[in-house]
């Protein structure tokens, strides 16, 4: 018999390895994402997206790095009583079953509703390394590679929450993981990065008010940082 080759053998063993250490996306029943009234979430409305325990801080908004205007980055608010920045969800991709309501089933992309000086998309991706950790960034493309590719999941830890997932290539190999607040912060604002493969920030979606009763002060704010 033929002596295994050492390098055979150890991509065998690097093959075992990350099929035990990554996870492709969920394909368990899909369930509808409800909102905080409890009514399902629906495409291209605006909603806020709030950590699903107010001690946690505030919803997501848009931050810069190292003092530079653009790019926008997706951050979290310290303080628990700002709702942040409303964001709307499209579909990635027109399943045969489409449905006018989001279940957990379903690619989609998020955008970001607000008002800024740089001339890019809202819309999420990622894929940038900031401080050693793989960033939530815009400037991505609607219907787009798995980059600007998001997941809605049912906590599994936090009854009625939710968590993000995205699922791609972070460096050599394709990984998916849940999005995150991370501990690092700027501007008073906390980055969420693409982090943790097990647990990610439990959030939950609150309908936000139309276009017309929404304060264009706070808005501004994002532009002038």
């Amino acid at each position: 018999m033929e002596a295994t080759s050492p390098l055979l053998l150890l991509l065998s063993c690097f093959l075992i390895l990350f099929a035990f250490t990554t996870k492709p996306f969920p394909t368990a029943a899909a369930q509808p994402v409800l909102d905080t009234d409890g009514e399902p979430l629906r495409w291209y409305t605006r909603y806020y997206v709030l950590p699903h325990n107010f001690a946690l801080g505030g919803g997501l908004s848009l931050g810069t790095l190292n003092n530079k205007t653009c790019p926008l980055y997706v951050t979290q608010e310290i303080s628990e009583v700002e709702n942040g920045f409303p964001v709307t969800f499209s579909p990635a991709s027109y399943p045969s079953n489409y449905l006018a309501s989001i279940d957990t089933s379903l690619l989609l992309n998020i955008r970001t509703i607000a008002q800024t000086v740089c001339l890019e998309s809202l819309v999420w991706k990622v894929g940038e390394q900031a401080n050693g950790l793989w960033v939530v960034s815009t400037n991505g493309e609607i219907n787009a590679g798995s980059s600007s590719t998001f997941m809605i999941q049912t906590s599994q830890d936090v009854p009625g929450a939710y968590t993000i997932v995205t699922c791609h290539g972070l460096g050599m190999l394709p990984v998916c993981r849940h999005l995150e607040s991370s501990q690092f912060v700027e501007n008073g604002k906390r980055y969420i990065t693409a982090g943790s493969m097990v647990n990610g920030f439990t959030v939950m979606f609150k309908k936000a008010p139309s276009p017309r009763t929404t304060s264009s002060k706070y808005i501004q704010s994002v532009a002038m940082e």
